[in-house]
Formats: structure tokens, C-alpha cells, sequence
């Protein structure tokens, strides 16, 4: 947000660059998974998932961070549509070829589109929004790409890079700690009886309601889930 207020300007076009960019960035998440509803994430249900509009809510919101105060609220929408769609993608298929694991998809939603809004704010900038440019004689010089400065666009790449290289690097060196400290993951016996359990002692989802009506032979939900990690098996 520009320090310059006065009128409250700067902070009107900022809160509705918000609201623009909430709007498109859920409605053009939404849009793209209902016609990809057949490629989801291999853990989620065959069908539409539910989470596409708060998705790109927070897809557009992580965008306008570095756009707010900067852009007028047309090219929030721009902004918006852009990186609701960028992180579908980054969410789904990007993530599936990769192989990375991000099971909150903070990479592909916070990560993608804060590097997305960095970079459209060299183009998308508006002097008239924000005349943050000014000659030696007080005249005011062009923003953003758009209005033909093109050294912008190139300063916001170098510095999105430079908070890539930094994230990596910083990244990096904890996971390093960590792992020489208390390891980066449990065994797989861990795993398979379950993070709850094994690492806080006790049942994320123990209702110990009796589970007749499923057909698993009068036990309770306890019984069946510690027999399932016993290794025994459960008959109807």
C-alpha cells in the first residue's frame, strides 16, 4: 500500500483491488476444475472438489499483496483470472508431474501466485494509481509495462527471482537441521499405524460408536481400528 493517503486515494482502490481480485481468482479456479473434474488429485474423490472457490480466493489474495496500491481494479480482475488459473494448474498437474509433497498445496497456491502478482505488477502498474516515477522537474513517468516502462517488468523478475533463490537456499539449510536433529519423516511402520497415534498418542477420529449398521460384527470403531493395526482381520 502507498504511503502517500491523503483522501484515503490509495486506500479505496486498494481494498477494491481486494474484492476484484477474490472474485475472479475463485470464480476462474472454479470454472477450469469443472471442466478438468476428470483429472484430479489421485487422492481426492472422482468428482468436482469443493475447495476450488477458497482456493482461488486465496489465489487472488496472495496476488494482490504485491499489486495493492499499484493497479486499477480492471486489471486486479486481469490479475485475478490469471492466478486462480495458474494455481489450478500448479495444484493438479504441475504437482502430479513434479512429484513434490505439498498435501496443503502451499506452494502451489501461496507460492505460485505471490511469484504471479510480482511479476504482473511490472506490467499492470499505473502511474495514475500510484505516480511513485517522477523526473527531476516533479512530472510524473510511467509505472508498468503497459504504460512503457519497460525496466519495470525487468526489475520485478530480478527481484521475484532473488526471493526464489532465497526461499530455496533458506529452505534448504532448515531441512538439513532438521534432519540431522529429529529426522525429516517417521518410519513406515509409523505411517502405516497412523501420525495421531504414534506421534501424539492418541486417536484423531476415536468416536467409539458401535459400527453394526456397517456390518463389522458388533465392534466398536476402537476395537476395529486397533485390530486393523494389529494385524488382525476384521470379519462382518
Amino acid at each position: 500500500m502507498s504511503e502517500d493517503v491523503g483522501g484515503n486515494r490509495y486506500i479505496g482502490c486498494t481494498a477494491e483491488e481486494t474484492v476484484d481480485l477474490l472474485a475472479p481468482g475463485a470464480e476462474r479456479h472454479r470454472s477450469v476444475e469443472h471442466r478438468n473434474a476428470a483429472r484430479m488429485r489421485a487422492v481426492d474423490l472422482p468428482r468436482e472438489r469443493e475447495d476450488g472457490p477458497e482456493h482461488g480466493a486465496v489465489a487472488g489474495l496472495a496476488g494482490v499483496t504485491q499489486t495493492a496500491g499499484f493497479v486499477t481494479p480492471m486489471s486486479a480482475l486481469i490479475i485475478g483470472v490469471i492466478a486462480g488459473t495458474l494455481c489450478f494448474f500448479a495444484v493438479t498437474e504441475m504437482k502430479k508431474r513434479l512429484g513434490y509433497d505439498d498435501s496443503l498445496d502451499a506452494f502451489g497456491v501461496h507460492g505460485i501466485s505471490g511469484f504471479t502478482g510480482a511479476i504482473l505488477v511490472g506490467i499492470f502498474a499505473n502511474s495514475l494509481v500510484n505516480p511513485m516515477f517522477k523526473d527531476a522537474n516533479g512530472k510524473t513517468l510511467p509505472s508498468g509495462l503497459i504504460e512503457g516502462n519497460t525496466g519495470q517488468l525487468t526489475n520485478q523478475m530480478i527481484g521475484a527471482l532473488i526471493a526464489v533463490a532465497l526461499s530455496v537456499v533458506g529452505t534448504y539449510i532448515l531441512l538439513v537441521l532438521v534432519d540431522k536433529v529429529i529426522g525429516l519423516r517417521v518410519s513406515g511402520e509409523d505411517e502405516t499405524q497412523g501420525l495421531d497415534l504414534t506421534q501424539h498418542g492418541e486417536d484423531g477420529y476415536n468416536f467409539d460408536y458401535d459400527v453394526t449398521s456397517s456390518g463389522v460384527g458388533g465392534m466398536s470403531y476402537t476395537q476395529v481400528t486397533d485390530a486393523i493395526r494389529h494385524g488382525d482381520r476384521v470379519t462382518e
